[in-house]
């Protein structure tokens, strides 16, 4: 059991299942949907202890709707969050973090913050290619790194990567670096020593870029839910 800053008594943090196994894909050498999808433990229950790495509010990708046609934007279909094992502390970072997708309960997830500890019930499943967790009942909250277990304050700094540890070239084609996959799945990283190209202003307003370092390259665009709402 672990104390909080004033000595008070929290509750244990049992680690019961790792995040690991549900980003681990033995033999995965290159880009195969079907393997990804055919993941032992797609669809089956889980219990996991976690951190909140991204802020609930603003991560996420949903469309806002005008449900009632007023003009207004006033309601999304899915909410969109970061979170990173607990067990991470002891085992280390690889593999423990993923993303969550909850839909059409996002309820269960929009009043948490970054930092919050969290017990979370849920099962793996795939959109396309992309692995998401999905609840099965809401999360228990059970403390924050920043009152009660300050130890795990460490989990929401992110993990500095190249990108060529990310993407890599492959005869003139940019392909997923798959040795780094599933260590790197859902991880909130940081690129220091990138070069942004390729910068472009969509229709939609939101701005593409890319990063350059090492001789690869990584394309990304702005898809927070504060931004889009």
């Amino acid at each position: 059991r672990y104390r909080d800053v004033t000595g008070v008594q929290t509750c244990a943090l049992p680690i019961s299942f790792s995040v690991r196994d549900l980003n681990t894909y033995p033999g995965l050498s290159e880009f195969d949907q079907s393997a990804l999808q055919n993941h032992p433990l797609v669809g089956q229950e889980v219990e996991f202890t976690a951190v909140i790495v991204s802020n609930p509010k603003s991560s996420g990708n949903s469309t806002p709707r005008d449900s009632d046609s007023n003009g207004e934007l006033d309601t999304i279909s899915r909410i969109h969050v970061f979170v990173t094992d607990t067990s991470a502390l002891s085992r280390g970072r690889e593999g423990m973090s993923l993303q969550i997708v909850q839909e059409p309960e996002f309820q269960w997830l929009e009043n948490f913050e970054r930092g919050d500890i969290v017990k979370i019930k849920g099962s793996m499943g795939f959109y396309f290619s992309t692995a998401q967790f999905l609840l099965t009942e809401e999360p228990t909250f059970l403390g924050s790194v920043y009152i009660n277990y300050p130890q795990f304050e460490t989990l929401l700094d992110p993990v500095e990567v190249t990108v060529d540890e990310l993407n890599m070239f492959v005869d003139g084609q940019l392909e997923i670096n798959w040795a780094s996959y599933s260590k790197y799945i859902s991880t909130y990283v940081k690129i220091t020593n990138g070069v942004a190209s390729n910068v472009a202003i969509q229709s939609n307003g939101r701005v593409d870029w890319a990063v350059n370092e090492n001789g690869s390259r990584i394309y990304t665009y702005y898809l927070s839910l504060r931004y889009r709402n």
